[in-house]
């Protein structure tokens, strides 16, 4: 019982001392007010100074926490001017082409710290608010077929760097040297202008290129090839480095435009892209094999049977193929026969092949060598 009416007293005490202490602040506030007015009153200094002391800010008061929650760029609290510091940079991109003229309705996206998107207004621009750091630009619709945009695809946005311009650029062929035409596996019909030089390219190996006219001028590697019976025709090497290109030139020396002008680019013959058609099997053949390159052969079958190869060349070698079933007949050799459905197609491609060997006779790999391969194939009906 003592001890509750302690605790009781000790909260009483407590309250009065919280209510003393505020009283002294009321009175101490309340007499700084007084004492500006009646040192005032003795002397007209004294006035002035307690009118600034009355009006100044008092030890202890706390500033106005800015807000802005309807973003009109002043704070909902005390209406003071405030913008609040998100970290984001006001970036503007512009887009224009080579010459300088400016893209407009060109759509991009941005991919890196964050996703943004923009479409670029009358004067090749658009500004929006994005976080600084490393993105990836890619352009999305409003560009031309065969433009792109030129230099790196990544692009820094910093407080330090707010805004960037980008060039695109028109990749269509038209035959200069800078943007040549590519010769694939279509027919291409050109008019070649009087007096004009076009420049191509191409890629793959064991090329033939027909360009059928009387009068223009085809130069590769250095050498000029013109026409015999009107068309201009020549084998090229190529490479099979998938990043270099073949080029060549065709030229229009006449005084005239020249219309019409077909060029066919296609693969050389006894290659897996036009190999040579078997209809004959009561012959040997003969296949001119350069060391490296394969030459290819196609028969097709008219019944179901088998088919056997022979070979009648030293260091000759076969490979036959079913392109249907892709069922093949071994390296070594041993077997010889494939079987065939009517209507299915064997490939057969020529090589030739010497072993290496060691010192002890030890095999050790083989050696592709250039010649003559003569071989034969009979076919036996199905009973």
């Amino acid at each position: 019982m003592k001890n509750i009416k302690r605790l009781i007293a000790m909260i009483i005490a407590g309250v009065l001392c919280i209510s003393m202490l505020f009283l002294i602040s009321s009175c101490g506030e309340s007499g700084g007010g007084n004492g500006g007015e009646n040192n005032g009153g003795d002397n007209g200094s004294s006035e002035g100074n307690g009118g600034d002391n009355s009006g100044s800010e008092t030890p202890g008061s706390t500033t106005c926490n800015h807000y802005d929650l309807d973003k009109d760029g002043k704070c909902d609290a005390c209406n003071a001017d405030f913008v609040l510091d998100t970290g984001e940079v006001d970036f503007t991109l512009t887009l224009k082409d080579e010459s300088g003229n400016p893209l407009p309705n060109v759509s991009f996206s941005l991919s890196g710290n964050d996703s943004y998107t923009g479409k670029t207004d009358a004067t090749g621009s658009f500004t929006i608010k994005a976080y600084p750091g490393s993105y990836y630009i890619m352009v999305t619709d409003g560009l031309p077929e065969m433009w792109t945009i030129g230099g790196s695809a990544s692009i820094s946005i910093s407080k330090e760097n707010p805004s960037v311009e980008l060039v695109a650029i028109n990749n269509t062929p038209d035959g200069s040297a800078e943007k040549p035409f590519f010769l694939g596996s279509e027919e291409l019909v050109q008019t070649i202008p009087a007096g004009a030089t076009f420049n191509y390219f191409f890629k793959g190996v064991d090329r033939v290129l027909s360009v059928y006219n009387s009068d223009l001028v085809v130069v590769h590697e250095g050498q000029e090839y013109t026409a015999t019976a009107g068309v201009i025709e020549l084998e090229m090497a190529g490479t099979d480095d998938f990043y270099s290109n073949t080029k060549l030139t065709i030229t229009n020396p006449t005084g005239a435009d020249i219309e019409g002008v077909r060029i066919y680019l296609g693969s050389k013959p006894g290659t897996q892209e036009n190999p040579f058609v078997i209809e004959d099997l009561t012959s040997s053949i003969t296949a001119e094999v350069v060391a490296g390159k394969g030459v290819c052969y196609e028969w097709t079958a008219s019944e179901n049977g088998s088919l056997t190869y022979s070979v009648e060349t030293q260091h000759g070698k076969i490979i036959m193929q079913n392109l249907t079933t892709s069922a093949t007949t071994d390296e070594s050799g041993e077997n010889k026969t494939l079987s065939v459905v009517a209507g299915q197609t064997i490939r057969i491609t020529v090589s030739m092949v010497e072993e290496t060997k060691d010192e002890s006779g030890e095999q050790t790999g083989v050696e592709e060598l250039s010649g003559s391969v003569t071989f034969s194939l009979t076919f036996v009906a199905a009973n």
